[in-house]
């Protein structure tokens, strides 16, 4: 079946890529923050809420932004129009062991599979497994 070309899965470490002054500068987070606030439909996984909650309170604890700025971006986070969606936990288990990776990577990874779209990532090993799976 078809790839849908017009729904994305996006994770964290694109989201916090995206958000982050010192690294949306880059040319390949530009093209990706573009397809985020773009006309398709972009999905993630509840717990994406939790994953930017917790990057953004330690880039503040580590002094890589304010706690002010921290507070800004989750809200900026907020504003983007991403579907969060509920996934089949058992599903995911079973594509973590399959594929050995993390639950929250199975996650992500499970979801584009489930809507068969794309996963926009920046985690090197789930662009590995993402890619293996083609």
């Amino acid at each position: 079946m078809a790839e849908n070309t017009k729904t994305f899965v996006v994770d964290s470490s694109v989201l916090m890529a995206v958000l982050m002054p010192d690294e949306n500068k880059s040319l390949k987070v530009k093209k990706l923050l573009k397809i985020i606030v773009s006309k398709n439909k972009i999905i993630a996984p509840n717990l994406l809420i939790y994953e930017i909650g917790n990057g953004l309170k330690s880039a503040a604890l580590s002094k890589r932004i304010t706690f002010s700025q921290a507070g800004f971006l989750l809200n900026t986070f907020n504003q983007l129009s991403i579907n969060l969606v509920s996934i089949d936990i058992n599903s995911v288990f079973k594509t973590a062991i399959e594929h050995k990776m993390t639950f929250y990577d199975a996650s992500y990874f499970y979801l584009a599979k489930l809507n068969k779209c794309k996963l926009l990532t920046l985690d090197h090993h789930l662009e590995e497994i993402v890619a293996t799976e083609r």
